[in-house]
């Protein structure tokens, strides 16, 4: 092998841990921006939920007033990803009242969130009777941004 050969090995193989981890669930996940998301049912009592991305599908959720689901994921290197959720608010006795489908995180929302690389970006939702209510870092200061 050529000086300049082993040169780049060294580099690819020097730089390698930081461009991909192992994680339980999925074979390989860049090691970009670490997000934390969160679902949160502000005041609905009948509340089902469908996130998903090309990825991962969390299945159906059936939620109660001020309870939550969330998930950990990272950005991929052309920042790309993208979580979709269709939300049911539903009456008592099951029927469809309002449905939505929406981007819960895409590039904007991330790029709103944070692109903190050593820590965790945390973006939450809020689902309410009067719309969907995004926070980032904490559950608070919400910021009105999609209607049912």
């Amino acid at each position: 092998m050529s000086g300049m050969m082993n040169y780049l090995l060294v580099i690819v193989l020097t730089l390698c841990p930081f461009c991909c981890v192992t994680s339980s669930s999925h074979d390989r996940i860049n090691a970009f921006e670490p997000y934390f998301l969160q679902i949160i049912d502000g005041d609905i009592e009948f509340l089902d939920t469908h996130c998903r991305s090309s990825n991962d599908d969390f299945g159906n959720k059936t939620m109660t007033i001020h309870s939550a689901f969330s998930w950990k994921f990272r950005r991929n290197i052309g920042e790309t990803t993208r979580f979709v959720c269709t939300f049911w608010w539903k009456t008592a006795d099951g029927l469809i009242y309002k449905e939505t489908e929406f981007d819960v995180f895409n590039q904007q929302v991330g790029d709103e969130c944070g692109k903190n690389l050593f820590r965790t970006n945390r973006c939450f939702w809020s689902v309410t009777q009067s719309g969907f209510y995004f926070a980032k870092g904490g559950p608070s200061n919400w910021m009105f941004k999609h209607s049912w």
